[in-house]
């Protein structure tokens, strides 16, 4: 009876010091979160003051972690496109020679050869019909067509040709794929999923990169079929190491290295795009409302604020006959936990778009832009929750403290309604 009760006794133990660390672990991350966050926008000052909150910190780990996999899901796509296809055929490609290397070096160029057409095709009709939609349509049906016969073209010579039938006992009712005509075009198009699943990364990756000084067209379509191949050939390297691994070593082994290699992928992708990093970051932190990077009218007691502390050239500052002894100011809330929220005033959303784009013609301009916008988040107010009230109503008759309105780059909101 001791005995089970001292067994008893240890696993509890052992459970408690599990489920401690486990809380200690993910509060650290969170921690580390936070900090990185607060740095990208020059804020560490008020760091210690937001990692009070302790029950905070398991739901930002929560959240930052599904952002993490949702990141990491849409730039593997192609990988995962790629083993989905092999697992589709296995039977029927299994036996020839190197499948795997052929497959990826297929899908790649599959990639390259589609997005290249799209891209060409849809600039040279831009200058000739611009605006016309249903030609644009047509494009992108001519482009995979163009895709698809040169997936057969390849399949035929990489993939089939490479085939060893000599040492396998072949019978005479076995027909093998290259053999199949309707079998090797439908192959063919399913080996242009991973280029199709791909623009999910492309467009994420198109929407934080500026061109910069770079303004002829050709140069930049020269510029975008770069960017396609680095994106083609770094988002296939988990499935390239999942085929590399020997079938005889197991499945595991096969997800250890393609994980790996995910590693890897996702290294280099944060190297190159370096705005990427603070962007799942403040985007994990955007989803539970710590950071808001959106404009809002705020209410302030003059007992407790003089509006000469918030010029208004910079946060619109105003007050109203009807509401005496307040104001107004409208403002950005760019960090909210506990009881405090760091407030900018909206010209910040112009320092944080820049900051949030690479310029691929000048690679030291990013760091600049960071800097401009450390600088700029100096002028930032943290405020108690108690003693600043959020008023999106909108009032009439402001009487404005200096009447400057407020303006901020809209760039990426009128490309994005372009783009609908």
């Amino acid at each position: 009876m001791e005995k089970i009760l001292e067994n008893i006794k240890g696993s509890v133990k052992g459970s408690v010091y599990l489920a401690l660390k486990s809380s200690i672990s993910i509060s650290t991350i969170a921690i580390i979160l936070i900090w990185f966050y607060l740095f990208s926008v020059g804020r560490q000052d008020i760091f210690l003051d937001a990692i009070n909150n302790i029950p905070s910190l398991i739901v930002i780990f929560g959240f930052s972690l599904f952002f993490f996999v949702f990141f990491v899901s849409v730039f593997m796509l192609s990988s995962f496109a790629t083993i989905w296809v092999f697992k589709i055929y296995q039977k029927e490609i299994e036996h020839y020679h190197k499948v795997g290397v052929h497959l990826t070096r297929i899908c790649v160029l599959n990639s390259i050869v589609f997005y290249g057409g799209v891209f060409t095709l849809f600039l040279l009709v831009e200058k000739t019909f611009p605006g016309n939609g249903y030609l644009y349509t047509a494009l992108l049906v001519l482009a995979t067509l163009i895709a698809v016969a040169n997936s057969f073209r390849m399949v035929s010579k990489r993939l089939l040709l490479a085939a060893n039938f000599k040492d396998m006992n072949i019978t005479k009712t076995y027909v093998p794929l290259h053999s199949k005509r309707g079998e090797k075009w439908w192959f063919s198009a399913m080996l242009l999923a991973p280029a199709w699943v791909q623009v999910f990364a492309l467009l994420f990756i198109f929407t934080h990169v500026d061109f910069g000084d770079i303004h002829d067209d050709y140069a930049q379509l020269g510029m975008a079929l770069l960017l396609v191949i680095i994106v083609s050939l770094f988002t296939m390297l988990p499935a390239v190491a999942w085929f590399s691994t020997p079938q005889e070593r197991g499945v595991l082994y096969k997800y250890r290295d393609a994980f790996l290699a995910m590693i890897a992928t996702l290294f280099i992708i944060f190297t190159l795009f370096r705005p990427f990093s603070d962007i799942v970051v403040g985007s994990s932190l955007r989803l539970i409302g710590i950071v808001d990077w959106n404009s809002h009218h705020y209410l302030l007691s003059n007992d407790k604020f003089s509006e000469g502390l918030f010029p208004g050239q910079e946060w619109n500052t105003r007050n109203y006959h009807d509401i005496p002894k307040h104001f107004f100011i409208t403002g950005v809330p760019i960090f909210m936990l506990g009881n405090f929220q760091l407030i900018c005033p909206v010209a910040v959303l112009s320092f944080r778009e820049r900051s949030m784009r690479e310029d691929i013609s000048d690679l030291t301009n990013y760091q600049l832009k960071v800097e401009e916008l450390k600088r700029y988040t100096s002028r930032c107010h943290v405020l108690s929750k108690d003693d600043v009230i959020q008023w999106d109503t909108e009032l009439s008759e402001p009487v404005y403290l200096e009447k400057v309105k407020v303006h901020y780059n809209d760039k990426m909101i009128k490309m994005l309604s372009l783009i609908k």
